[in-house]
């Protein structure tokens, strides 16, 4: 899978999201938590941005299919595993 981020962001949202790496290590305010991901919420520069970081495919069929997510949280997310 190929990373990018879309046009148009500013540069220290690029740098932030740059890697997969860069994505992880990433400092922010705790939203949610399960087994399989978090969600937390980043402020850079006055833009906040609510990133969803998985850490576990999950269980049976899931695990061999990959990051598919809810159909309706693609249309709100600006980055993620689309590829």
């Amino acid at each position: 899978m190929r990373w990018r981020t879309v046009d148009g962001i500013n540069s220290d949202a690029e740098r932030a999201f740059a890697s997969l790496e860069a994505v992880f290590a990433l400092n922010g305010e705790p939203i949610t938590r399960d087994p399989l991901s978090e969600v937390v919420r980043v402020s850079i520069g006055e833009q906040r941005y609510y990133v969803k970081r998985y850490w576990a495919a999950g269980k049976g069929v899931r695990r061999f299919i990959g990051c598919l997510g809810h159909p309706g949280s693609t249309r709100h997310s600006r980055y993620g595993c689309h590829g």
